[in-house]
This record gives structure tokens, sequence and C-alpha cells, in this order.
């Protein structure tokens, strides 16, 4: 069940006193995370509201804030993909009256209570209010896929699926120097313990935190260590472990084809989205959709037709035309809840508009890159450090990079701003275990997979849509991360994927061992790098806004980057992207800084 959950916890005897409709605009705001149903509960000091989008079980004694015959109530955004077999487990001791995942929560958290969370396989991020104890349970699932934020404001504790929400309740936004000086330095749009403004947090992957509602204290519990992705026990011989890991990946799109709607692939041609599409079709007639970009050097649509023909998959097509680029890329920062800084997110909000027009579940291959270590970084360490003792030569390649700029870093910024904000060291979560190459994976996989997840959940939201991610079951990750690495890399990278899919030929040979690596690419890159509308767009749009942030922002640093892009074939797209994204949402937000 994919929503948005909201609500306001008091946290202190003194609070300010939250007003009956607060929590009704902080569901608002967003009703396109849930257009089926919305709701409200609460008591005199806990207030819950969801919007619901629904896909299991559709009646409307599904429908949440859910309260059980126990007077525990839940809000709750995402899927438990295993909630059959848990049904089953909890029956005797549970009496039903939905076949829902969320009724399956609170039965789990009947039975096992914190501890639930580790019997799920899935997503999520809800409240909970247990009545008997007087406590609001929070928690997040492993790997972060479904948002929650938090803030306190004035003795009340905020929650949300999107910051936005909390913004609607009244709380105001703010930032610092620093944190405008490290989203245009490093563009990151997700971090693991902190966002854009002020006090304003997510809560952390494979946490759960709990409110006593008696003493008014909040605790926070960990409950899924770093050293339980690498805890799974993998078969010593290497054709074991492929069939192995092969089952468990099948298993897990299983899963997540379970559906009461309509359900697609994103096919984009590579192996990982071809690979799922293969594994689905074991289970059913597959839909699948791909982004095509006639003219690309990078367009893949030749790979994915030739698996969409092999599985007869009734397949469709999605161009982004370049002419409606801003118009696009204004509505993906808004939906983003965020500044960006990619314009391949107009291509991704483009083929989830195409998306939903057919389907409300849609498959991603996400995560087989953070799981095998399918990145140039990666590559670099193999090559390096492993491939001579293997005894073997990586074919695999990247994308070439763009000439770069040769202006400092945040040439953009106003000196006396940029001073501010100091150093603005990067925030990496990093893992030290002496193993370079599983190092490097757990860097990618806590710290760079969050930003894909955050675009996927606010772009697929916007159009009402759900992302599922096969390779991100935790069986999966921990299977892939706990892998030697002559499993995850010889030749080829994804060894032990390609090796279990070979054996069943189910891929054809081009597509199994290719080894260019594209990633999602679009034509929209090359319109904005030479076009002379984009240019003077730009320009128009930064003298504009140049009144308001002109204390942050220095106009001749950003012309000197406009320039050296259309003048010396210089690749300053998305360092101009990120400024213009972050002028729009600062001002249509109304943050302070």
């Amino acid at each position: 069940m994919l929503c948005g959950i909201a609500g306001i916890v008091k946290v202190d005897k003194i609070a300010a006193q939250v007003k009956p409709d607060t929590v009704d605009r902080m569901i608002e705001c967003n009703r396109w995370r849930g257009p089926d149903a919305n709701g409200v509960w609460h008591n005199n000091e806990i207030f819950f509201g969801h919007n619901r989008l629904s896909i299991i079980d559709l009646s409307v004694t599904s429908n949440q804030p859910m309260t059980d015959c126990y007077a525990n109530t839940i809000v709750f955004n995402g899927e438990i993909y295993n909630y059959k077999e848990l049904w089953k487990e909890l029956q005797d001791d549970y009496h039903f009256v939905t076949k829902s995942d969320t009724e399956v929560i609170l039965a789990a958290y009947k039975k096992w209570g914190k501890d639930c969370v580790s019997h799920f396989n899935g997503e999520w991020a809800f409240a909970l209010f247990d009545k008997s104890n007087n406590e609001v349970f929070l928690s997040r699932d492993r790997y972060g896929i479904k948002p929650f934020y938090y803030t306190i404001h004035e003795g009340n504790f905020y929650f949300a699926s999107e910051i936005r929400s909390i913004l609607a309740a009244g709380v105001k936004g703010k930032t610092t120097p620093d944190k405008i000086a490290l989203f245009l330095k490093y563009r990151q749009i997700e971090q693991r313990t902190e966002t854009l403004l002020n006090g304003f947090y997510p809560l952390e992957p494979g946490t759960s935190m709990f409110i006593d509602m008696n003493e008014y204290s909040i605790t926070h519990h960990t409950y899924y260590k770093p050293d339980q992705l690498f805890s799974a026990d993998i078969p010593k011989d290497e054709d074991e472990a492929a069939e192995a890991f092969g089952s468990l990946l099948s298993d897990s799109v299983r899963l997540r084809l379970n559906a009461d709607v309509p359900v697609q692939i994103m096919l984009s041609g590579g192996l990982d989205s071809s690979a799922i599409t293969a594994l689905a079709s074991e289970f059913m007639d597959v839909k699948t959709l791909a982004y095509v970009s006639p003219g690309n050097p990078n367009d893949e649509s030749y790979y994915s037709d030739m698996v969409a023909k092999l599985y007869e998959t009734t397949h469709q097509k999605v161009n982004a035309k370049a002419y409606t680029f801003y118009d696009n890329f204004n509505t993906v920062i808004d939906a983003q809840d965020f500044p960006t800084f990619s314009e391949k997110h107009v291509g991704r909000f483009m083929l989830y508009q195409e998306a939903a027009k057919e389907s409300t579940v849609i498959l991603e291959g996400q995560g087989g890159d953070e799981v095998f270590g399918g990145y140039d970084a990666v590559y670099k360490i193999f090559r390096e450090e492993y491939a001579k003792d293997l005894g073997v030569e990586l074919k695999m390649h990247a994308p070439k990079k763009l000439k770069k700029s040769e202006y400092a870093t945040l040439v953009e910024m106003n000196e006396a701003y940029k001073e501010r904000a100091g150093k603005s060291g990067k925030l990496v979560d990093k893992m030290k275990s002496g193993d370079s190459y599983r190092d490097r994976q757990y860097v990618i996989l806590r710290n760079n997979l969050l930003a894909l997840l955050h675009t996927g959940d606010r772009l697929q939201m916007y159009h009402s849509i759900e992302g599922r991610y096969p390779l991100l079951d935790h069986r999966v990750v921990e299977f892939g991360m706990s892998m030697p690495v002559s499993f995850k890399m010889q030749e080829y990278d994804k060894h032990l994927l390609r090796k279990y899919l070979d054996k069943r030929e189910m891929l054809p040979k081009e597509v199994l061992y290719r080894t260019d690596k594209k990633g999602f690419s679009t034509s929209l890159h090359d319109y904005l790098l030479s076009s002379v509308e984009s240019r003077d767009y730009l320009m128009d749009t930064f003298k504009g806004y140049q009144s308001k942030f002109s204390d942050i922002f220095d106009l001749s640093g950003i012309n000197k980057l406009i320039n050296e892009q259309y003048n010396k074939d210089v690749d300053n797209v998305r360092k101009l992207l990120s400024i213009y994204s972050l002028m729009r949402y600062l001002d249509k937000n109304n943050i302070s800084y």
C-alpha cells in the first residue's frame, strides 16, 4: 500500500496546542501520494493522517488510519511482500478482518513488539500508536526505500512522507550557507542524517523511534546494523552460489508481482531490468515500458526491443521532447520536494507519466549496481587490486565524461556567503574494513542509493504509481554483499547473475554480455549543452532571481559558467540546473537563509 503519511505527536508537557485541521493540511498538499482515500485519527496528544494508493485489498476496510481490536492505530506507507506468509503464521493469535499488509503489521507488532520489523520482507515507513503502553512506534525500512521526515517544533513532533507536509503545518523552513554549499558542490539530494533545512531530519534507514507519551521522551533503535549486510551464508562452490542467488532473486520478483492492480516493468535494455523481465515472465504475461532516445549514441532501445520481443511483452516506448524541458523540469523540482540537478529526471518523470496510464505498480532494476559494484569507481578498484590475482581482465567500461569547467568550485556563490559556508566537507559514511571492494560497495549502498530512491519515490508518487525493486530485497542485498569478489566480478561485472541467466538461456547473448555501461540516458543533455533557447532562458531566469538571492549568488559567476558552456564546449549542465532548481525551491517554499 504505497501512500502518504503525516502526523503530530506531543513531546513536551507545555507543547503548543495543535489545531484540528493541521493534519488535514499536511495530507492535502500531496494528495497524489494516495488519491484513492484519505483519513485522519487523533486523540488529545497524537494526530495521524493518511493518503491511500490502493494496491493490496482494495476494499474500504483497509483504509487508514487503521485501528485494531486492541485499540492500536497505524498509518503505513509501503509494502510487506511476505504478508501472506506472515498472515498464516499469525492467524491463530490474531483475529484478522482484512487481507491487507497493513493489518499484518499490527498483528506482527502484537506478537513480536518492536522486533516485528525483522520479520518483514519489504519497504515501509509507519507510525503505530500502542494504546496499552501509551507509546508511539515509528520505523523505516532497511535501505530507506520509503521516505520518513521529522522535526520538533514548539514541543510537538511532526512527521511526514515529504517535507512539504511539515511546512504545510505551519513550521517554517530555514537553511544555512553550509547546507547550500554542500548541495551545490556535491549535488547530494538525500543524506542519511541531514536535509537541506535546519532541524528537519530523515529517519535513518534501518532505524526505529519510540515516543513514550508518559514521559514525553524519544529514543532511537537501530534494528539493522552494517554487519548484517555481510551476514549471508554463501556456498563456496560458484555453481551452487549462482543457483542460490538466482533462486532468491526469482522469489523476490515473484513476491513483488503480487498486486490487485496492473503491474508493469521498466525495461531499459540493461542487464538488471532485462533479468527482472525474464524472471517475471515465468509467473505472468509481462507489460514493459522503455525510454527511447532516437539518434542518441546512448539509446538502448535496440536491447530493450530484443528482450521485449523474446518474451512477447506488451511493450511501450516513451521519448521526451526537448522543447518541453523547462516546463517539465519545474514540475520535477516541485515533485521532488527538493532542489535537483539532472536533466535525466525529466526523462524519468515522463516515463512514469506514461506508466501511470497503464499500471499502478512498476518494477525496476535499481539496486543491481549497488549489490554487485557496477560502477566505474568499483571497476577501478577491481582492476588495480583484484583482477591480476584472479587472472582476468575486466571488459566493462563506463561512459566518457565531458570536459570539466576550469573555474573553481562554487564560483557561482557570492564571496561573502561562500566564506560563511566554511569547508562544507562531504558527508560520507565509510566502513574501513580493509577490503577496498567491500568498502566502496558499502559507501555506494549507504550514501549514494538514497538519492536514487528519493528521485524514484517522488517522481513515481507524483503520478500515483508504486515502484518496486526486486534487487533490493534484503535477502538479495545481503547475499550479494556477502559474496567474495570473484563471484561479483571477473571479465564482466555481476558475474554470478550472468552465470545463472546464461545457464538457463534466459537472455540474448548481446544483452547478457554487454560491456558498455550507459545508465538512464536522454537526448535532453545534448539539447541543454548547445541550445540557444536554453541559454537565453537560463540567463533571463537568473537575472530575475538576482534581486532575491544576491547575497547568495554572484550573477557574474553564473554568467561565467553559461558562457563557458556555450562558447567553450564545457559541460556545466548539471551545475547550472543545480543553481536554477535551488533558487526555485527556496523561492517557492519560502525558505529563509
